[in-house]
């Protein structure tokens, strides 16, 4: 659960251990509040309590009405992953490339990210990190790049009020008006569609 997440990120830092670089956090149960407290940001699995509700409450009327159940136990699906800083690196045995997509995932929301500013933090040439980059990911660093700003966008629309504006900025994008477009090409829908057919957090 998120509330032992936010103590496995402390326990790790009093044995010096780095959350994502030497160890990834993933917690249950999607409290943004929670998450977005934890320091860093933990990541978290959101599981579908509306479905599992209607369930019980299918089950508590048979029950109630005199028919025998069918089955006691409910299974409470996960529906989909909100990813934060705690498994921003991924999982990469290439440590420049792990720095690199954590590069990235913090710098969601600025304009402008360069592959060279990139390749300088990572301190490594540019042809070299992108090279290192396709071979381990299987894509370009500014292909990554929009899929974590799309990734990010579908965990704010999930999981929060923003309007598609704020959601724009929050991904780096200059104005709602182009990130709708793109977010209509990578999902065949715009972002108010997605929000509406997609169970919240």
């Amino acid at each position: 659960m998120d509330q032992r997440g936010r103590q496995v990120i402390e326990a790790c830092r009093e044995r010096g251990l780095r959350v994502p670089d030497d160890v990834l956090v993933l917690s249950v149960d999607n409290d943004p509040l929670l998450c977005e407290l934890c320091e860093p940001s933990l990541s978290s699995i959101t599981l579908d309590a509306h479905r599992a509700g209607v369930e019980a409450a299918q089950l508590l009327d048979g029950l109630m009405a005199g028919r025998p159940a069918a089955a006691t136990r409910i299974l409470v699906r996960p529906t989909h992953v909100s990813r934060r800083q705690s498994t921003s690196s991924g999982v990469d045995e290439d440590g420049v490339v792990a720095a690199a997509r954590r590069y990235l995932f913090d710098r969601l929301a600025e304009r402008g990210l360069q592959v060279n500013d990139i390749a300088a933090h990572c301190r490594v040439s540019r042809r070299l990190l992108e090279t290192r980059f396709r071979q381990a990911v299987g894509r370009s660093l500014l292909q990554e790049l929009l899929e974590m700003r799309m990734e990010r966008a579908r965990t704010l629309l999930r999981d929060t009020p923003y309007t598609v504006g704020e959601v724009a900025r929050a991904c780096g994008f200059s104005d709602a008006n182009y990130f709708t477009k793109a977010f209509r090409r990578r999902h065949a829908r715009a972002p108010l569609a997605y929000r509406t057919s997609s169970p919240r957090a």
